[in-house]
């Protein structure tokens, strides 16, 4: 995955932790997809943090959501998706967002997020590996 310069990127850390613990990540049942034992899942951990493409993740201080939801959200000046799952057994909702007031909103908001809302890139690094070292 590329994610360039101009794009923002955001993860909670309760996510990275959850899926350290777990395994589990976008909700998937166990029937589809069986989570990587905790050595690969700390490796997968450990090559997002080195991945030179992958810098300017942002990590949020304070969840948005329950750590068993799921939401990915992609918004752009022309389209946009979001996908949420309320957690284990929800149902999926997806829309597809075309409505260009609605779009510019989302836009606005990202651009807006204010900086003491994330951590920065070595905050987030030093707790990720915290999190490497407890599970």
């Amino acid at each position: 995955m590329k994610i360039s310069e101009n794009k923002k990127c955001f993860y909670q850390i309760q996510a990275v932790e959850a899926f350290l613990r777990e395994g589990r990540y976008d909700n998937y049942t166990p029937a589809l997809f069986e989570p990587p034992v905790k050595a690969e899942r700390k490796r997968m951990v450990r090559a997002m943090l080195e991945a030179p493409e992958l810098q300017n993740i942002r990590y949020l201080k304070e969840s948005w959501l329950a750590p068993e939801a799921d939401l990915i959200l992609y918004v752009s000046p022309a389209r946009g998706f979001l996908r949420f799952t309320p957690g284990r057994g929800g149902e999926l909702t997806l829309l597809q967002l075309t409505e260009p007031q609605l779009l510019r909103t989302f836009c606005d908001f990202f651009e807006l997020i204010a900086e003491n809302e994330v951590y920065t890139q070595e905050e987030a690094r030093q707790r990720i590996e915290l999190l490497l070292e407890s599970v």
